[in-house]
């Protein structure tokens, strides 16, 4: 995984084969899941 900024945002971005799911909260807090596709 790595971080990018941009004129667009501020991203991570992840390695081929992963995906993230985010409909998710830990600790009452968004979050994004990784998994393999």
């Amino acid at each position: 995984m790595t971080y990018h900024e941009g004129r667009n945002g501020k991203f991570l971005v992840l390695p081929s084969g992963v995906k993230g799911e985010n409909n998710w909260t830990v600790v009452k807090k968004n979050a994004v899941r990784l998994v393999r596709e």
